[in-house]
């Protein structure tokens, strides 16, 4: 494949991207079809379907996208303490500006653990000299955090984050979830 077609795909790919996120922002993935994102994309419907199945999976990848982004953000983070004020901070907003997509991906999540990211977890908890319990214990922990975790985030997300992020460090403090 030539370098344009190269290119060509990679801009038709995150115009795509992009489409999803601002309907998602305007309407439930339900209400999105197939002709309006060749529409507004401004392309055939073959070319859509020659990158994604449908628009639930264009979200699914968006989502994937955008976490993949959110893992790079916080591995190139000005700071290392996973637990610090400032890296939950940043987290926070990084999912604020991303609502959108973050909110449908969110509402569906259902088990626990969640096993994307479970082994970079083990190793935090673990840093955090948590690592003198036993592996049944400490996945217990990593099992509690995520979940509490995950539907502080559903609820924040629910209310279109207008929680102030401030509030929700002080639900992490409070657990001592925050190294000060």
């Amino acid at each position: 494949m030539n370098t344009k077609k190269n290119k060509q795909f990679q801009e038709t790919h995150q115009l795509l991207q992009s489409l999803i996120t601002k309907l998602l922002s305007e309407k439930d993935i339900t209400k999105i079809t197939v002709s309006e994102l060749c529409e507004l994309a401004q392309i055939n419907r073959s070319t859509f379907y020659y990158h994604y199945l449908d628009a639930y999976d264009l979200a699914e990848k968006t989502f994937a996208q955008t976490n993949k982004e959110l893992l790079t953000t916080f591995k190139l983070s000005k700071t290392n303490e996973p637990f610090s004020e400032t890296t939950f901070y940043e987290f926070f907003q990084f999912i604020k500006d991303n609502r959108h997509i973050y909110r449908l991906t969110n509402a569906s999540r259902t088990t626990f653990p969640i096993d994307e990211g479970l082994e970079q977890m083990t190793e935090l908890f673990q840093s955090k000299n948590l690592h003198e319990f036993p592996d049944k214990i400490l996945k217990g922990q990593i099992t509690f955090f995520q979940a509490g975790f995950t539907f502080l985030l559903r609820n924040w997300l629910l209310d279109d984050c207008r929680q102030p992020i401030g509030e929700l460090i002080i639900v992490l403090k409070s657990f001592n979830m925050i190294e000060n």
